[in-house]
């Protein structure tokens, strides 16, 4: 059975009349009658990204030292062997780079250049809440950090390295359930096999060449200007990017039509 389109017609101020379309994504209401196979199956597919995670850490390991030697990071990258009963069932790349604590100059020049952008944030016109929303986040998140490194004695207890190989395994883990999580939600509607495997085939490669390149661009951020824009660049710029990825995706395989004969989807 399927969910025909329907719209809504409504006036807004100082505009033409608009339509409100029901997204095709969400327009369809049937169900496979599997659901515990489709579990299965996702499980299988995580456990597979499990089995071939020192082959894919080895990979990660060579993008970060080919982008190392331009990008004057570190002397080296080394990769780092997880033993679990004498078999190695994790490689994550791990660089010592230097992350510098900002001078008084640069708590200055920050705090000027989120004082503008809070400004601006009350100039754009309301029609753009979403920014405007955007940069008071933004405002409010870098502030606490230029507030506290502006204190005395105030530097935050990590490393560059230590930040990038934490989110690398945090990355492994978002691989990981990603099969899953298709399996609990996506693999349920009416969609053939090939499909199916293939959107979490897709996601999970897509992340897996994204991640180490995110970080790398975290690094040269962290290791050219400073520890001061860690905290925005782990709560707006790190794993938020892989989630927002995923739900992309998802909304991308929901709007897929059923297989042949299911009926049109709009």
């Amino acid at each position: 059975m399927s969910t025909a389109a329907h719209h809504t017609d409504r006036q807004y101020a100082r505009r033409a009349t608009t339509y409100l379309h029901l997204h095709r994504g969400i327009a369809r209401e049937e169900a496979t009658t599997h659901p515990l196979g489709m579990l299965v199956l996702g499980l299988v597919i995580s456990a597979i990204w499990v089995a071939i995670l020192p082959w894919a850490g080895e990979g990660w390991v060579w993008v970060l030292d080919l982008l190392r030697d331009p990008l004057g990071m570190a002397d080296r990258t080394a990769a780092v062997h997880y033993v679990v009963g004498g078999r190695t069932v994790l490689v994550l790349p791990e660089s010592i780079i230097d992350g510098p604590q900002p001078t008084t100059f640069t708590v200055i020049a920050n705090a000027v250049a989120l004082l503008v952008l809070l400004i601006v944030s009350f100039v754009i016109s309301p029609e753009k809440a979403p920014l405007r929303y955007f940069l008071r986040m933004i405002v409010l998140l870098h502030g606490m950090s230029v507030i506290y490194h502006a204190l005395p004695g105030r530097d935050l207890p990590y490393t560059v390295g230590g930040y990038v190989s934490g989110l690398l395994a945090a990355g492994v883990t978002v691989i990981a359930l990603v099969p899953i999580v298709l399996s609990l939600t996506h693999w349920l509607f009416d969609f053939s096999l090939g499909r199916k495997v293939g959107l979490a085939v897709g996601v999970m490669a897509y992340l897996y060449v994204l991640i180490p390149l995110k970080y790398a661009l975290h690094a040269v951020i962290l290791h050219v200007g400073g520890m001061i824009y860690l905290p925005i660049l782990f709560v707006l710029f790190g794993l938020p990017i892989e989630v927002m990825i995923f739900i992309a995706f998802y909304g991308w395989g929901m709007s897929w039509k059923g297989r042949a004969g299911a009926g049109e989807r709009t």
